[in-house]
């Protein structure tokens, strides 16, 4: 097999992935895997991958030696006729359906928490604004093609899906997945319609909102209607979810509340699904995302409790503590409980001891009567010298004040 420049390239080993038409190979190329399609791709295939690869997105991976994006970077030929195309390797890692689920979760990714959630959905956020900026539409949003890894890393698969333009030529993406498609294209053929960025935005909520709650928005509650519930594509379709489910949806004791995340996270929630419903326009991009998330980031705090719980501050409380005692011990967040540490004691003055040195008491003052006494008997002194007075007067009134009781 060769490039698209003519450099011979071999199969390592047997497929390792498969995507929605072709299965992955190693290649003995390293840093590359290649992509070979199950049918001879069509002239319009061929011309699509030609202009992604003429045309990749400016988007640049926060994370030396991972790919954000496994964008197209060659075509693959056996002979003169395309098979497939060249791309690179992402590293290991895992796909989003496995860590928004809390049972695989605990499996893959034992130190996972809010922070790691929260992180991951802003790292895919900032995939799908560099994506939109560059022109395209992703089209199959979907879980199976997000992957991450054990540094919140996410990276993006599946591309030659994505809805291309090249001038007035709009190659369109032909496959929809269930459950994240947007309700005005519900019950059409993807094939048939030219997708816009809004129907991207959709998506961007849904997998958000499986990434903090585990679950999807319109699978969440209990049924109040007289009538039969709802399928999940018919809540969507119209619009009916636990926050705008005009009294036919309670929240279950399980669920996650809408008010445990910040404030600016609830606000694009309502705006997605709510506002978003009727006027697509209205639903919030991937940038608005990406900073309401980073908003939110800064915002989470640690537990004192246990090791692996983060809390949103504008909440006010450990909501994973109180939702475990609620259920009675169910924490989708296990971790180890911190140790308490006691405040030290209070400081006490040294005991003096036998080898101080005692401090002497104060000496008692002077009689006051024989202060006096001393007193006259200065003066009667000086006055005798210079004959003022006379002397056995002096001795007399001396005696007096100095023995006299």
């Amino acid at each position: 097999m060769k490039d698209d420049q003519g450099n011979s390239f071999n199969l390592n080993g047997e497929p390792f992935g498969s995507g929605g038409e072709g299965k992955i190979y190693r290649t003995d190329r390293p840093g590359f895997v290649v992509k070979i399609y199950e049918k001879t791709p069509t002239p319009e295939q061929v011309s699509k991958l030609k202009v992604m690869i003429a045309n990749p997105p400016k988007a640049s991976p926060s994370d030396p030696g991972d790919v954000a994006i496994a964008w197209p970077t060659s075509l693959a030929y056996k002979g003169k006729q395309c098979i497939g195309f060249l791309m690179p390797e992402i590293g290991r890692n895992v796909q989003f359906i496995q860590v928004y689920n809390p049972k695989s979760r605990k499996k893959i990714l034992p130190k996972c928490n809010w922070l790691f959630l929260h992180t991951a959905a802003r790292n895919f956020t900032e995939i799908v604004k560099d994506l939109h900026k560059s022109g395209y539409v992703i089209g199959d949003i979907k879980p199976q093609n997000i992957l991450v890894n054990d540094r919140a890393f996410v990276s993006v698969v599946d591309t030659d899906s994505f809805q291309v333009k090249n001038g007035n030529t709009v190659y369109r993406c032909h496959v929809v997945t269930e459950g994240f498609t947007p309700p005005e294209m519900l019950g059409f053929d993807p094939s048939n319609i030219t997708q816009t960025l809004y129907h991207d935005r959709y998506r961007v909520a849904l997998i958000i909102y499986h990434l903090l709650f585990t679950r999807h928005p319109f699978n969440e509650g209990t049924w109040q209607g007289s009538s039969d519930e709802q399928s999940q594509v018919d809540k969507m379709k119209s619009g009916i979810w636990l926050y705008n489910s005009q009294g036919l949806l309670k929240s279950h004791i399980s669920t996650i509340p809408l008010q445990v995340i910040h404030p600016k996270l609830q606000e694009l929630f309502k705006r997605c699904f709510n506002d978003g419903h009727k006027d697509p326009t209205k639903r919030p991009s991937a940038e608005d995302w990406s900073t309401a998330l980073k908003v939110a980031i800064n915002d989470l705090t640690s537990c004192g409790k246990i090791d692996t719980h983060k809390y949103s501050r504008t909440y006010g409380k450990c909501y994973w503590c109180e939702r475990k005692n609620i259920l009675n011990g169910v924490d989708i967040f296990e971790g180890s409980a911190k140790p308490v540490i006691s405040p030290p004691p209070p400081s006490i003055p040294p005991v003096q001891t036998t080898s101080s040195t005692p401090i002497p008491p104060p000496s008692p003052p002077p009689p006051a009567k024989k202060i006096i006494g001393f007193v006259f008997l200065a003066i009667a002194t000086i006055c005798f010298i210079g004959g003022a007075i006379p002397f056995g007067f002096i001795l007399g009134f001396i005696g007096f004040s100095c023995f006299s009781d």
